[in-house]
């Protein structure tokens, strides 16, 4: 408004009062008349522009109701919810898929189990030359494919795909294959903690006497201040005055040896045969 008034007062004021040069001065108005209407107009034309863009149906419009302390917290808080509700999901996704390998685990362990029992894995119960033949598979068994001692998750006579043995481990895998299978543990397999109320409840004869000794017997030792027995394994045939053959996993450097080995019983405990 300012530069069309400037341009009517100045060079329409010349033109009246008979300037040399009208035809200029009535340029000049015009050029100013459309500087000052072009400029007048650009702020309706922005104003229109935005106004356009920024419709109830466009991401313009929540973008700009966002822009406020408010607006970014509850954005925040909103895409807090959106995480935690994806962590949620996937929490369940990846139990849905543990629960589905674990079925998959018990199905493949349940057609091992009778895979064995089709192909005669039930032997002679009673037999101490079977047990002891066993007790030599199994330890030749786990030398040759590189076990190591520790508690196996899953009874190694039923499933040893974690290669784990232990004392009580291995004696359990041997009665298994000799046939005393019935209601041993599928988790974890017999324990020195369980085996011998197990061995009481499947027949077994408690010998607490040392020099009763014989093949085929089940021989705790090593008791804790309980009473309690921390080491089993498999005796074998005497050699001598002192010393018997042992099937025995209770550690690495065992595990890893040619069996069975010959040598003194230390520390006995008590021991069970067989009925």
């Amino acid at each position: 408004l300012i530069i069309i008034y400037r341009a009517f007062s100045t060079s329409l004021k010349n033109v009246v009062d008979g300037g040399k040069d009208g035809k200029k001065d009535l340029s000049s108005i015009f050029k100013s008349f459309i500087a000052g209407l072009i400029i007048f107009i650009i702020p309706i034309m922005i104003n229109y522009t935005f106004t356009d863009l920024i419709k109830s149906d466009n991401d313009f419009i929540g973008c700009i109701n966002n822009a406020s302390i408010e607006g970014v917290l509850a954005a925040e808080a909103r895409e807090e919810q959106e995480a935690a509700d994806k962590k949620k999901e996937e929490e369940a996704k990846a139990q849905q898929v543990s629960k589905d390998m674990q079925d998959k685990r018990k199905k493949e362990i349940e057609e091992a189990a009778k895979k064995r029992e089709e192909e005669g894995h039930h032997r002679n119960k009673g037999d101490v030359e079977e047990l002891l033949k066993q007790g030599k598979w199994v330890a030749d068994y786990v030398r040759t494919n590189g076990f190591t001692y520790g508690n196996a998750p899953t009874n190694p006579a039923i499933n040893h795909d974690a290669k784990l043995v232990s004392c009580d481990r291995l004696v359990g895998w041997a009665l298994y294959r000799a046939g005393w299978d019935e209601d041993q543990p599928e988790v974890g397999g017999l324990t020195v903690g369980m085996m011998p109320k197990w061995l009481e409840q499947h027949g077994w004869t408690k010998i607490t006497n040392f020099s009763n000794l014989a093949a085929g017997d089940i021989v705790f030792v090593n008791p804790d201040g309980n009473g309690n027995p921390g080491h089993v394994f498999l005796l074998g045939n005497k050699v001598d005055g002192t010393n018997w053959e042992r099937y025995d996993g209770g550690s690495n450097t065992r595990i890893q040896s040619v069996q069975p080995f010959v040598e003194p019983v230390n520390n006995f405990l008590f021991a069970y045969r067989m009925p």
